[in-house]
Order: C-alpha cells, then sequence, then structure tokens
C-alpha cells in the first residue's frame, strides 16, 4: 500500500511540475522555435557605391540569453530591401525572461545608384530608413 501511495505521489508531483512549467517543453521534439528580432539600430557607411559590397551594423533585442542567430537576411526588390534577424532558441530547458542586445555586420551590394529605403522591424513596429547610393 506504502509502495502504490509513494507512486501516486510521485506522479502528481511531476504532473504539476509539467503544467506549472511553461518553459520547459518535455515532450517536443519539433522544430525549434524561431523568429525575426526587433532592430534597435541599422547603420551603413558614409558612403555606399553601386555594385560594390556595403557593410551594415544591426543592433538587435533577443527575449532571452537562450536564442540565438541564426542569420541575417537581406532582399532587394527595385529600390526597396528588407533586412531581417532571424533567431531561434537554441535549447528546450528553462530561461531566464530577460532582453539580451546583440551586435552583428552583414554586407550587402547594391546593383544600381539610387536612393534605397530599407525596411525592418523596429522596436515599436515596422520602421524603415533611407540611403542614398552613388
Amino acid at each position: 500500500m506504502k509502495t502504490s501511495k509513494n507512486l501516486l505521489l510521485l506522479i502528481l508531483f511531476f504532473a504539476v511540475l509539467v503544467s506549472c512549467s511553461k518553459e520547459f517543453d518535455w515532450w517536443s521534439k519539433g522544430p525549434k522555435e524561431s523568429f525575426v528580432a526587433p532592430i534597435s539600430q541599422l547603420q551603413g557607411p558614409e558612403e555606399i557605391f553601386a555594385n560594390q559590397q556595403a557593410t551594415f551594423t544591426v543592433s538587435y533585442t533577443k527575449p532571452q540569453p537562450c536564442y540565438t542567430r541564426t542569420g541575417i537576411h537581406t532582399k532587394i526588390q527595385g529600390f526597396e530591401m528588407s533586412v531581417e534577424v532571424h533567431i531561434v532558441r537554441d535549447h528546450v530547458y528553462a530561461c531566464p525572461d530577460m532582453l539580451v542586445g546583440e551586435t552583428a555586420e552583414f554586407s550587402v551590394v547594391f546593383p544600381i545608384a539610387g536612393t534605397y529605403y530599407l525596411h525592418y522591424r523596429g522596436p515599436e513596429g515596422p520602421d524603415a530608413m533611407e540611403i542614398e547610393v552613388n
């Protein structure tokens, strides 16, 4: 009788632990949670020339230290360019909720001279920046 009572208490404890833990996914073996991080600052070189590599610095915020940058994605369509910093949660165990700022660099080549509009997700939502390419 005592063994079954201890087993029942152990099962009850485990059930409470699983239901109370939002951070810990005990069962999932599926894809890792990933999303686009908000960009707090986007900075380019003083002069940019068409058909030459331009290096930008991007500062972004992660919701927890458990996230890792998987890439900075850019797409140029006409005179519009989108910039996204993709991050993924790199493990499933508990992690503190605290904003973590990081900085990275990426390079891009603008095909022709003109005024480009760089679109990105800022801390308050969609944002844009205008740059001149010579």
